[in-house]
């Protein structure tokens, strides 16, 4: 985005200027999230929702599971992130060993990627 076409946004929807973020809907800036517990979000005026929008991992861990939070602090310690096409972590070969146990012998290998998408090698 080019910086006249920011700036015409600002003139034409100027409530966005207390907001550096892009909203997906340029009419208002949505309410703010502080907070999380279990399957519940908190705003910063007091309200607390259901998080019926959460994405795959709230869904099935919550918001605020310590015992995630702890595992995820742990892995923090050792590495944040390498990509999988170039370096294996010995957290990737357990849960791929998980994964092809669980299944009494239908798999025997796991791809392990970051964005959920995959394609055959050229």
């Amino acid at each position: 985005m080019q910086y006249l076409d920011v700036f015409l946004i600002l003139i034409y929807f100027p409530e966005t200027k207390t907001s550096a973020v892009l909203h997906r809907d340029t009419r208002f800036v949505p309410k703010k999230a502080i907070g999380g517990k279990g399957c519940y979000v908190f705003l910063e005026d007091g309200t607390k929702f259901l998080d019926a929008t959460g994405g795959a991992a709230v869904s099935c861990l919550g918001h605020g599971n310590q015992q995630v939070t702890q595992m995820i602090k742990d892995q923090m310690d050792q590495i944040s992130y390498c990509h999988s096409a170039f370096f294996g972590t010995q957290v990737a070969e357990d849960l791929a060993r998980l994964l092809v146990d669980s299944t009494g012998g239908k798999l025997s290998k796991v791809f392990v990627t970051s964005s959920g998408e995959s394609r055959q090698p050229l």
